[in-house]
């Protein structure tokens, strides 16, 4: 078992995570925790919320944005 500190958003009950059987994130010192199980990195999150879409799809881009300014300074710098 790994623990992820997720954004608060994660710990709604209208987030869906795959292969975690059934445990859901619970929010602690303003983050939200799941104890996430060990299966590789294939983990899909979705919700049919308008708002909860928003929120994935700002912390997705945010994450991609990260990694590619990551790999920007490790190339340039």
């Amino acid at each position: 078992m790994t623990l992820w500190k997720l954004e608060p958003f994660f710990a709604d009950e209208r987030i869906n995570i795959s292969w975690q059987g059934g445990r859901r994130a619970e929010l602690k010192d303003g983050y939200a925790i799941l104890r996430v199980a060990p299966f590789g990195q294939e983990i899909v999150v979705s919700t049919d919320d308008a708002d909860l879409q928003k929120q994935l799809a700002g912390w997705a881009n945010g994450l991609i944005a990260l990694a590619a300014n990551a790999e920007l300074n490790r190339m340039h710098g």
